[in-house]
């Protein structure tokens, strides 16, 4: 779906190598900021499954980086305004239609991110065993 996506001729003036060459920094930052946040998650994620408190009175992951992992959600706001930088460019450079683009490949990676997310559609499921399946003329 992705590679669809990016695929898609918007019809737009090819940008310039000025243009791409930002471009290239702005995702080079999300990238850093992505790794630094991916970092930070882990580490959060160890420091909660070790607080003996936190799990005694069950307190879930989200509760609890609220409270004792500041630098979390400071990490994680990074990356927001890493990827809102890097897509307000790349609409202002290939137009207001980019948008959607945009908008639809962030919500095909925060569903693929997202282990516990069904999408119908997008979920497949396993085939029939092969005593289950049945062949043509076979009924």
């Amino acid at each position: 779906m992705n590679s669809y996506l990016e695929s898609v001729d918007l019809g737009t003036v090819k940008p310039t190598s000025t243009q791409l060459d930002r471009i290239e920094q702005l995702e080079i930052a999300l990238h850093a900021a992505q790794v630094k946040f991916d970092a930070e998650s882990d580490s959060a994620f160890e420091r909660y499954q070790s607080d003996a408190r936190a799990q005694a009175a069950k307190q879930t992951f989200a509760f609890w980086v609220n409270q004792r992992a500041p630098s979390y959600n400071q990490a994680l706001k990074q990356v927001q305004i890493a990827n809102g930088n890097l897509q307000n460019y790349q609409i202002s450079v290939y137009g207001p239609q980019y948008r959607t683009l945009t908008a639809q490949r962030d919500k095909i990676e925060f569903r693929a991110n997202n282990e516990f997310f069904q999408e119908p559609g997008y979920v497949i499921s396993s085939p029939p065993s092969n005593s289950e399946f049945l062949r043509w003329g076979d009924d």
